[in-house]
This record gives C-alpha cells, structure tokens and sequence, in this order.
C-alpha cells in the first residue's frame, strides 16, 4: 500500500460546545493517475481531546504519517463569521497543541 500523508487534523467547534475532528490524507503523488486521497474523522459528537483522539486512532490504524506539522486547524480560523467558534478557542488549540506536543500555528 502506498504512504498516506498528512499535515494535521481539522477541527469544527458546534455551538453546543462539542466538536468534530478530520484528518485529511494522500499519497502525495500530485498529477499521477494513482494518487490515492480521503478524509477520516468523528461522526458524532466529542469534547475537543475526544474527537482528536479519536481521528489519531483511526489514523495510526491506516498508517497516516504526519510529515509536515502535524498541525491543529481551526474550521474558519476566527476569519469566518458564518462559521462558529467559542470565544476561547485560540486557549483550547494551544492546550491541546501543548497535549500533543505539536506546534501551534495560532500562536
């Protein structure tokens, strides 16, 4: 089976203060007929460490490698005003960065 790559996981915060967790991937093969992509995430809905705990174990199950990062990315960084947020939610990615002992790009 080919490497499949990724650069984090994406986080999409609900307004009833639960959250959803996907990790996109690749072979990296950009313009090649077998490059091989998809998403693998939480279906329902988890407290922030849940639902990336959870995408983390479906990805070491798939053999996902983080490469480049791994970064936590927000759903509408903040930039998006149609797209919810808790008013902590910079605090909550920097705590779970510091959990995961990954960079923070929100810092």
């Amino acid at each position: 089976m080919k490497q499949l790559n990724s650069t984090g996981i994406i986080l999409e915060a609900l307004e009833n203060g639960t959250w959803h967790a996907r990790i996109d991937f690749s072979t990296w093969e950009h313009g090649v007929r077998t490059c091989m992509s998809g998403s693998v995430g939480t279906h329902y809905q988890c407290a922030l460490s849940e639902a990336i705990d959870l995408a983390l174990d479906a990805s070491r199950a798939m053999e996902i490698r983080f490469d480049v990062g791994p970064h936590l990315y927000v759903k509408g960084d903040g930039e998006d005003r149609k797209v919810f947020l808790p008013a902590n939610w910079r605090e909550l990615v920097a705590a779970e960065c510091g959990r995961l002992g990954w960079p923070n790009c929100y810092a």
